[in-house]
């Protein structure tokens, strides 16, 4: 009896390897009319940045405006050590919600209705530390912080509307322009005259099509098995500070349930995007994604983005450690 009860177990240990790892898969969306979720994307970025003078680019700029060279080097000596290097720390905060309705089901071709259910942001530094919150209560705004927030709460539950196919390629996204207009948000090819926070400019038309890339833009054209890697690309279009990422997916495992890839990227700026700003870095995430609708997921992440930046003589170099997991959760 023993021996039989134990060739059993090697037997059925056998066919649940064949089914469960050995398979190939078919990833695609699979949404039906009326289906809703909630999108939740945290993220958490510590930031190092480093702004000095350099000397030789500010000498070069100021002959260019015609001033003569004893002024420059009276200006350049009398600049103190703090005036021509600084050092800032500051943790930047971030979390908006999503809520999405399928509005349209038809033969893999998808609407999805979509609104913020709250957005939050925050920083902490040395010299300021503040939180503005649609769902918070929010104290000591200034003037400029306390407007932010206005125009944070008339945006939710505003909608718009998505549509896209079942391997996630958005074909269009409508209604957004209402979203941008009561933002407020404004585009400046001058860092120091970006009056967007960090949140507002995760909003705008541009970034929400990024953040609908990472969410739907993941899956294989085809079938794939266990080990096997498939790789989407994009360009970030920025008028300060243009980049590309490219992403390589690897299927780990196929469970009963569940899926699990991991995905790794780079960001890297082109020579001939390259402007001001130059960029790169690496991320990685595991993905957890659920096989009843191939949208229900759990997506720890963190990327390290280094930054180089010269503007006007100086020259800015910033360091990033971002973290956070994205949720995607049937309500």
């Amino acid at each position: 009896m023993y021996k039989l009860k134990s060739i059993l177990v090697a037997a059925f240990a056998c066919f649940a390897i064949s089914v469960f790892a050995a398979d190939k898969i078919n990833m695609k969306l699979n949404l039906n009319k009326g289906d809703s979720y909630r999108v939740i994307m945290p993220i958490k970025m510590p930031m190092e940045i480093n702004i000095k003078v350099d000397e030789a680019k500010m000498k070069d700029m100021l002959r260019n405006m015609g001033i003569e060279e004893d002024s420059i080097n009276s200006a350049l000596k009398e600049m103190n050590p703090a005036e021509k290097e600084q050092n800032i720390s500051m943790d930047i905060n971030l979390e908006m919600s999503l809520i999405f309705k399928v509005t349209s089901a038809n033969k893999g071709k998808y609407t999805i209705e979509a609104y913020y259910e709250y957005l939050e942001g925050g920083v902490i530094s040395k010299d300021e530390t503040f939180l503005i919150s649609t769902r918070k209560k929010c104290e000591n705004l200034n003037e400029k912080q306390q407007k932010e927030l206005d125009n944070l709460k008339s945006i939710i539950g505003k909608k718009f509307n998505i549509q896209l196919n079942d391997k996630g390629k958005i074909t269009a996204l409508s209604g957004y322009e209402k979203i941008n207009k009561s933002l407020d948000i404004k585009k400046s090819s001058n860092p120091f005259e970006n009056d967007n926070s960090a949140l507002t400019g995760q909003l705008s038309e541009d970034e929400m099509k990024v953040t609908l890339k990472n969410i739907f833009d993941i899956y294989p054209d085809g079938e794939v098995g266990v080990n096997n890697t498939w790789t989407r690309e994009y360009k970030k279009v920025d008028e300060l500070a243009p980049y590309r990422v490219k992403t390589k997916y690897t299927l780990k495992s196929i469970l009963a349930d569940k899926v699990e890839i991991l995905s790794e990227s780079i960001f890297y700026t082109d020579k001939d995007d390259s402007k001001m700003i130059e960029m790169d870095g690496v991320g990685s995430g595991s993905i957890t994604l659920n096989t009843s609708d191939f949208l229900q997921q759990n997506q720890p992440y963190q990327y390290f983005l280094p930054m180089k930046m010269n503007f006007m003589g100086m020259v800015m170099q910033m360091n990033t450690h971002a973290t956070g997991v994205y949720k995607v959760e049937k309500l």
